[in-house]
């Protein structure tokens, strides 16, 4: 989460924000994340890895970057 001004600073400056709907923390903190979500009630998860869909958003994003630079995909 980010907030639509920044995420434009981003963009501007040529970079790319993804954005998630949950705080991610690294894999192996599931007792932290629950006691996170039971007591801040935060949407909070520590997955073993990211979805493929999220991952092929910046792979896509990242492939037009290159190609409109002109050099090699």
């Amino acid at each position: 989460m980010a907030a639509k001004s920044y995420v434009e600073m981003i963009r501007r400056a040529g970079g790319f924000a993804l954005l998630f709907g949950w705080q991610l923390y690294p894999f192996g903190h599931e007792d932290l994340a629950k006691r996170v979500r039971a007591e801040l009630q935060l949407p909070v998860d520590s997955p073993r890895a990211i979805a493929d869909g999220t991952v092929k958003r910046f792979l896509d994003w990242h492939l037009r970057q290159v190609g409109s630079a002109g050099g090699p995909i």
